[in-house]
């Protein structure tokens, strides 16, 4: 039976209200929201935060479209019920005697006349629940590969190798390197009164990294990581890699920066191997146990997680190369 355009967005805003709500749960307590983060981080880059939790709750692993799998060599096997995702739809118009038309009906005289200027062209967008991608259990991709190409075997150790520390660090120097900021490490001879008591700090006026000679090996990742990831969001340099995620980079308060620079450097580590319970503390600390976040209404929590996601993800497939 079809569904009505009321009935497809009643179900859409249903969907969207589940995810809300999910944030609104997870932001209670630094533990949840540390969970929440996890459970979506592992599932397909190219989707949005909102797209990649509902396609955990359908208990996807690795999705993909119909002909996108069969241009990896793979079959979606049949009977196989797509799963949903949230797409976007951009329309164009501009308005006439008559009303409103569509571009794409635009006559060759008024074509010509929006290229002139003489009319102005309208955008807007709308979001759809559509039935459009399959996971990897759908198609006939043999078990026993898909962890091979998915799952990342070599990262599942206990902490943090001294090969992907230093890999981690080179990603960081090379990151710096692209969005013009200078990386002084605790090995450049900086004196600990230079930092003070702060495992490092990100300068934005004077465009630098600093790492507190003081830290330990471990530390002094997981910080280069913290501070990068306040460089990337600095809203005022707008930089080449925040143009590059698209970033919302709406100015937030201090705490709030602090929690997602401590969550995208908890990311990053973690999913090589180095977990810390200090994240957890620290997140408590600089958010009130999560009420500075209650603070915020839904749509701005969704875009501070967003932010952390593109970032976090960025971050580790430059290591990975």
């Amino acid at each position: 039976m079809k569904t009505t355009k009321e009935e497809r967005k009643q179900e859409l805003k249903k969907v969207q209200n589940q995810i809300i709500d999910a944030v609104e749960n997870a932001t209670t307590s630094p533990e949840k929201f540390v969970e929440l983060m996890k459970f979506v981080s592992k599932f397909d880059k190219r989707y949005s935060f909102n797209n990649r939790y509902l396609l955990a709750t359908q208990g996807a692993r690795v999705v993909d479209s119909y002909k996108g799998w069969q241009q990896k060599g793979y079959q979606v096997q049949k009977g196989s019920s797509a799963l949903k995702i949230i797409v976007p739809s951009t329309c164009k118009y501009f308005m006439t005697d008559k009303g409103t038309k569509s571009l794409r009906y635009a006559t060759k005289q008024e074509k010509k006349m929006i290229e002139d200027g003489q009319i102005k062209v309208i955008e807007y967008t709308t979001f759809a629940l559509k039935k459009c991608v399959f996971d990897v259990t759908q198609t006939d991709m043999p078990e026993d590969e898909i962890p091979e190409i998915y799952d990342n075997k070599h990262m599942t150790f206990e902490g943090l190798t001294d090969d992907k520390a230093e890999k981690i660090e080179e990603t960081v120097k090379n990151i710096c390197d692209e969005i013009n900021v200078k990386l002084l490490s605790k090995f450049e001879g900086w004196e600990i009164t230079s930092v003070g008591v702060a495992k490092g700090f990100y300068s934005p006026s004077g465009k630098m990294i600093c790492t507190n000679p003081n830290n330990t090996d471990s530390e002094n990742v997981k910080t280069l990581v913290h501070e990068l990831a306040h460089a990337i969001l600095d809203p005022e340099s707008k930089n080449i890699v925040s143009q590059k995620l698209n970033l919302n980079l709406k100015e937030v308060s201090y705490s709030l920066s602090e929690l997602q620079a401590e969550m995208t450097a908890k990311m990053v580590t973690s999913h090589f191997g180095m977990e810390q319970e200090e994240s957890i503390n620290y997140i408590a600390s600089w958010t009130n146990n999560g009420k500075k976040l209650q603070e915020l209404n839904a749509k701005d929590k969704i875009k501070i997680l967003d932010d952390v996601l593109k970032i976090s993800d960025y971050i580790i497939e430059k290591i990975e190369k």
